[in-house]
């Protein structure tokens, strides 16, 4: 476990997230941790679901899939 707020000392980790979203417009924080942009956010951006990640101090990376299909269940 990761206390809250202290930063994770990771090569990897694994994020699972069950969603019912009424809406994919616009931007929407679905899990993450520390402030935003810091350590990792999974959200709505621009019709995809991204997952920015911190690997350093103010360095990100990040990957994209399609954001699910609003009204139904999607893992």
């Amino acid at each position: 476990m990761v206390e809250p707020g202290k930063a994770f000392d990771a090569e990897a980790f694994t994020v699972a997230l069950w969603a019912n979203l009424n809406s994919v417009e616009g931007s929407q924080v679905l899990a993450g941790r520390g402030p935003a942009a810091r350590q990792f956010t999974l959200y709505l951006y621009h019709g995809r679901v991204r997952m920015l990640v911190e690997f350093t101090g103010g360095r990100h990376t990040h990957a994209n899939v399609p954001a699910p299909r609003p009204g139904a269940w999607s893992d």
